[in-house]
């Protein structure tokens, strides 16, 4: 029997991640990040939180339909590409508390 020929499997390129710094971002600029239902959206930079206590964060002014949110900068980039397999992985504290105690 004839011996079957190997496929050569094709070299995957690496991803070069384009992502936004928290002292290269101003207000205005324009940028992709992953909004809280995981999808990439392109939104507008209103303003800089670089001192909240999650990471630096900004907020952003969805371009598609004008929402505003507040993303961690590592959830930003300058191109869609970069965002690509990115998640939240913050939850939110919605436990209740009572200053009388």
């Amino acid at each position: 029997m004839p011996r079957k020929k190997k496929k050569a499997t094709p070299k995957k390129k690496p991803i070069i991640r384009n992502m936004v710094e928290p002292d290269a971002i101003s207000i205005g600029d324009v940028c992709y990040f992953v909004g809280g239902d995981n999808s990439i959206r392109m939104g507008e930079v209103l303003q800089l939180f670089l001192e909240d206590n999650t990471g630096p964060a900004i907020q952003v002014r969805c371009v598609v339909n004008g929402s505003c949110h507040a993303v961690p900068v590592r959830l930003t980039a300058w191109d869609q590409k970069s965002l690509k397999g990115k998640k939240w992985d913050i939850k939110a504290d919605l436990t209740r508390y009572d200053d009388n105690e």
